[in-house]
């Protein structure tokens, strides 16, 4: 269950508690016990929700974890001007650097994207910009 199909069961149980809540006296019996089943229904029906809503945090959580855990390989990475990134077999750099802040905080290796002001890279992943970031956009070529 999403969170907006569960929230539109929480108004609706809200919606019938209000109305017990003002059923005068004079209202038969029936009326009543038609009103709390209805509530009851409601409640129930959140209540799965919330525990479907539970176990897929729970799932997120443990995801987030395990890639959390996986390790960052740089050692055949080369920096240049703090950036991170590939290189040729000779040792020279090659391609768009990596994130230094998601690769500080273990969150992965993501490579910076050119944004429309040809002097600023952002990550994909946590949004930082960068200004000046080096980047290499050449093929190693073969000598004969």
């Amino acid at each position: 269950m999403d969170v907006a199909t569960l929230l539109t069961t929480v108004s609706a149980a809200i919606g019938l508690a209000k109305e017990i809540n003002s059923i005068n006296a004079q209202v038969d019996q029936a009326t009543l016990k038609l009103k709390v089943a209805e509530l009851t229904s409601a409640l129930a029906e959140t209540q799965l929700g919330l525990l479907e809503m539970s176990e897929e945090l729970r799932a997120k959580d443990a995801e987030i974890q395990r890639l959390s855990q996986l390790p960052i390989d740089l050692s055949s990475k080369v920096v240049v001007r703090g950036y991170y990134l590939d290189a040729f077999e000779d040792g020279t750099p090659k391609g768009e650097p990596y994130c230094p802040y998601c690769i500080e905080t273990k969150a992965g290796m993501f490579r910076l994207n050119k944004t429309h002001n040809s002097l600023r890279m952002r990550c994909p992943h946590c949004k930082n910009e960068y200004q000046n970031a080096p980047n290499y956009y050449y093929e190693k070529q073969q000598r004969p």
